[in-house]
Order: C-alpha cells, then sequence, then structure tokens
C-alpha cells in the first residue's frame, strides 16, 4: 500500500519542481540550497553540483562589487525585488537574472542568510539591446557592434557576420570576428551563393545550421572551418515576404548550436532586419551626400577653369579691337589683316570651348546625336593629319597605315573629332623635337588606331583615372580635363572602345576601336 504523502513532503517536492528558480544563501555567500530551475539558470545539471562547484554565490557575479550592493539594499529595505545582475556560467557564456528576496529569521532572531525567487532575463536584456540598436545615435554600424556585445555574453561566437544579398551573391555588410588582426571573412567581401549554405536559406526561408563544418557539407564551410568556425547557423532576415539579408553566427566548437540557442537567435531577427535595413539606408545617405559633394566640386571646378579658358582668348580679341577701333587708320592693310587673323582665331577657340561643354552637358544627359554610316577611315586620317601638321610645321608625324583599308562604320564627324582630340594631346605632351606616331591595323570586326607620343608617360594608378570627367593627371598642362572624357564617350557610343598603354617616362599609347562596315 502506497504510502500517503505529507504536506511538508509536498510543499517540498513542489518548490524543487518549481519552474521558477529559487534558493537559499548564507550571509557569507554560501549556497545553502537551490531547486533545479535555479541550477537550470545558472548552468549547472543538478543543484547538488551547483552547491559543490560554487561554495560561494560571488562567484558565479561577473561583477562581485553587485553582491555588496545587494546587501546594502536588502540591510535598508529589509528585502529586495527585482535586482538585476550579470553572471557568469561554467561554460564561458552569461546571463542576466532578476533576484528578490527576503531574509531568513532564525528563532533566536538572527538573520542566517537570505532566501528568495530568481528569474532569467536575459533574453528581455537583449530585446532591450536590439532596439537601442536599431533606435541610438550612433552610427547603425556600431550599433549593431553594440549589440553584438551583448550576445557574446550569451552566445560566445567566434564569427558574426551581417549579409545583404544582392542578385546571386552577398556582401559582408558588417563582420565581427573573436580576437583581433584582419579578419578572414572581412566586411565588404562579396561572396558568391553557388555552393553556399545560405543559398539554401533564399530558398526555405528557414534558418540553416551546420553542427561540424569540417564535414564540407557546403562548399563554403571549408573556408569557414580554416577560419576557426566549427559549427554556425544561417538565420534569414526578412522584408516583404522575401529574404533580403542573413544573420549568420558561427562558434568555434563543433556542434554547439542547439534547438534552444537558435531559437534565441531566431526571435531578435526582426530587430537585426531593421539594423541592416538602417545600415544600407545610412550607406545611401552617405553615397547621395559624397555625390552630391564631389558634383558641387566638379561644379565649382570646371566653372572655375572654363573661366580660365576663355579669360585669355576674350582678353585678347577685346584689347585687339580697342586697337582698331583707336587707331584705324594708323595701321597699314597688312597690319589690320594680322590683328583681324589673331580675332577671329581666339573667337574659334573660345567658340570650340564652348561646343565641348555643350557637348559635355549633351553626353551627361545621353542627348548627343550621332549620325552612324559607312565612311572612308582613311580621309578622316589624312585631314587630321593635315590640320596637325598645318597648325604644328616643325612637329614630325610618323604614319604605319596599310595600303588596303576596309570602310569604317560610325559618326565620321565624331571620328575626326576623337582623332583630333588625341593627336592634340600627344603633341601637347611630346617635348620639342619629338615625333607623334599614328599607327592603323585593321582587323576582320574592326580597325585600331593607335595615337603613339614620347612624353612622360602615365603612371597605373593614373590610368584608371585618365577618361573620367574632369580629372586631370600629374603629366597634365591647365585645363578641364574634359577632353579625354568626350573622346572616351565618343569611342564608346559608336561601338569602340578605348585604352592607354603607358610606363611612366617612356611616352603613351592611346589605341581605340571602330567598327569595320558590313555589307
Amino acid at each position: 500500500m502506497r504510502r500517503s504523502e505529507s504536506a511538508d513532503e509536498r510543499y517540498r517536492r513542489l518548490i524543487e519542481t518549481s519552474r521558477v528558480g529559487l534558493f537559499q544563501t548564507g550571509m557569507d555567500g554560501k549556497i545553502l540550497w537551490v531547486n533545479q530551475a535555479a541550477a537550470d539558470i545558472v548552468g549547472y545539471p543538478s543543484p547538488e553540483e551547483f552547491v559543490r562547484a560554487v561554495p560561494d554565490i560571488r562567484r558565479i557575479y561577473a561583477d562581485p562589487a553587485r553582491r555588496d550592493e545587494f546587501l546594502r539594499e536588502i540591510e535598508a529595505s529589509g528585502q529586495v525585488s527585482g535586482f538585476e545582475y550579470e553572471i557568469l556560467r561554467p561554460d564561458g557564456s552569461s546571463r542576466w537574472i532578476s533576484v528578490s528576496a527576503t531574509p531568513i529569521m532564525a528563532e533566536e532572531g538572527s538573520t542566517p542568510g537570505f532566501e528568495g525567487s530568481v528569474i532569467d532575463v536575459t533574453e528581455a536584456r537583449l530585446i532591450q539591446a536590439a532596439a537601442e540598436a536599431i533606435s541610438s545615435d550612433l552610427e547603425p554600424e556600431e550599433s549593431v557592434r553594440r549589440f553584438a556585445q551583448v550576445l557574446k555574453k550569451i552566445v560566445p561566437f567566434h564569427q558574426l557576420t551581417l549579409a545583404v544579398i544582392e542578385g546571386d551573391r552577398y556582401r559582408r555588410l558588417v563582420s565581427i570576428s573573436h580576437g583581433s588582426g584582419d579578419p578572414a571573412l572581412p566586411a565588404g567581401e562579396w561572396v558568391p551563393l553557388a555552393g553556399n549554405s545560405t543559398e539554401m536559406v533564399l530558398e526555405t526561408k528557414e534558418p540553416v545550421v551546420v553542427q561540424d563544418t569540417a564535414a564540407g557539407l557546403w562548399g563554403f564551410d571549408r573556408k569557414l572551418h580554416d577560419a576557426g568556425v566549427g559549427s554556425y547557423a544561417v538565420l534569414p532576415l526578412m522584408d516583404d515576404g522575401e529574404v533580403f539579408a542573413t544573420f549568420n553566427v558561427g562558434i568555434a566548437a563543433p556542434a554547439a548550436l542547439d534547438d534552444g540557442l537558435v531559437s534565441l537567435l531566431n526571435k531578435h531577427t526582426s530587430a537585426v532586419a531593421q539594423a541592416v535595413k538602417n545600415i544600407l539606408a545610412y550607406e545611401r545617405e552617405r553615397e547621395l551626400a559624397e555625390s552630391l559633394s564631389e558634383l558641387h566640386r566638379q561644379r565649382t571646378q570646371f566653372f572655375a577653369e572654363v573661366s580660365h579658358d576663355l579669360r585669355h582668348p576674350l582678353v585678347v580679341v577685346l584689347g585687339i579691337s580697342q586697337v582698331l577701333l583707336n587707331g584705324w587708320e594708323t595701321h597699314d592693310d597688312d597690319r589690320k589683316k594680322e590683328l583681324v587673323e589673331i580675332v577671329a582665331r581666339n573667337a574659334q577657340g573660345m567658340s570650340d570651348l564652348l561646343q565641348r561643354d555643350l557637348e559635355v552637358a549633351l553626353i551627361e544627359s545621353g542627348e548627343l546625336a550621332y549620325d552612324i554610316e559607312r565612311f572612308d577611315l582613311r580621309t578622316v586620317i589624312e585631314q587630321a593629319v593635315s590640320s596637325l601638321r598645318g597648325s604644328h610645321p616643325d612637329r614630325k608625324i610618323e604614319l604605319d597605315i596599310p595600303e588596303q583599308l576596309p570602310d569604317a562604320f560610325g559618326d565620321q564627324r565624331r571620328q575626326a573629332q576623337i582623332l583630333n582630340n588625341l593627336l592634340s594631346n600627344a603633341v601637347k605632351f611630346s617635348p620639342e623635337g619629338a615625333a607623334v606616331r599614328l599607327e592603323v591595323t585593321p582587323g576582320r570586326r574592326e580597325i585600331d588606331v593607335a595615337v603613339i607620343d614620347e612624353g612622360p608617360g602615365i603612371a597605373p594608378e593614373d590610368q584608371q583615372k585618365l577618361f573620367r570627367r574632369l580629372e586631370r593627371l600629374a603629366r597634365s598642362e591647365p585645363g578641364t580635363g574634359l577632353g579625354l572624357f568626350v573622346t572616351h564617350a565618343m569611342v564608346e557610343a559608336q561601338g569602340g572602345r578605348i585604352r592607354v598603354e603607358s610606363t611612366p617616362g617612356r611616352g603613351a599609347r592611346f589605341v581605340y576601336t571602330v567598327p569595320v562596315a558590313t555589307d
């Protein structure tokens, strides 16, 4: 016959199996008794193991000074309620707990210790940290790092990444690694989705957990393993029902992500998703501000240099006009003709500058018109060379043009502008007496036209900037830096390509292509 349970036994069973953590500690910090729920919170499998492993409750405090604050508060008020502090668990992680306690009163009136309840408020602390990450006045990336500092105490991750999906790859927006030095998985790096567990997250819209990167389940797992990640979880971040980014948490040890931990992480994906949106919005605002600042700089530089370019010919025209107006009868016909020719030449120069500026505006708006048709490239070359020889009679010009040259396809007038621009640059940057060389090499689909100078050459780092708007390099003479920008735009608009080959100190070779006309 089963013995009936006494009231004391029932009470003891209730408190031992309670889902609320219960405890008794001595005044000196010795743990007198805890139930299973309290042992679970601090990370021990049983109350007995907790009591054996922790002879003084101060040992679980992340900040032992908080114990002194607890004692002062209970002495002043006779109890404590909702006293929160951070504890250290045996696995190295942290938890935040809230304690309510009252003194234990002995029969003789002494206070041998305290008894009370403890609850885990870690999730609330994480929610608070996530909320601060999306609402603080800090830069969004710094806010995420603050959240990561709290998360790392709970989930001792080796690698945390926020990645944004763009097409068939993703970009690490934020990458936080354990330890110092250059990260193995740096922010800003683009990673293909193919062979990556993120691809599965996109398909299923569910978290993917890999418990052992050494197994090589996904192609990218090997790189993660080499970076010190033993297991990891990739959690989807949603926007309008679609995965737009992922929240990736890697642990150093294999098999370290149980369902509870993944569930804890998953509860915070909404806040993390908002943080990612904040970072992306901040990036866009910063890029816009930089673009506007650069546009303002370029506009200011452009007007300053255009004004400089126009000032000299305008001064010449005005000066000679005054000379002619005030002393027309004092000059013979030859002198008058000479002065008028100077005026005409400078006026034409101003007209050319204004025409170029108009072309820049039309290029940037996509409205520069082209009359594309079959034409004779040899005629364009001969006219350009004749013009150059006329303006620079002392300059040696070497030609290497085959006798048989196929017809080209493009805008003949724009092609003449391209060649004139490149030949003028070659003369400008070549020393006195140096030759300018023009080579033409026909191919089956396109014709290569090369203009070669013996100038100072162009550094490799400058070659990438050469065709940008308003970009003038160290070898440049004063000017707006628009000539090569216009040339580049005109070449590409007619189906060609342009490049520069140069070694500093050994001149430059500009090569552009013109499509061959087909029947």
